[in-house]
């Protein structure tokens, strides 16, 4: 049972660091896209 539990949580952990990879990477245009709203 607590292998169980340790195999459900490693997915979480490993998607943990590409989740931040795809926010670093998306964060230019969200900041484009503030500042034309801000602009307007």
């Amino acid at each position: 049972m607590i292998q169980r539990q340790g195999k459900d949580l490693m997915l979480p952990i490993a998607v943990l660091p590409i989740a931040g990879l795809l926010l670093r990477l998306g964060q230019p245009f969200v900041n484009e896209l503030i500042n034309k709203v801000m602009l307007l």
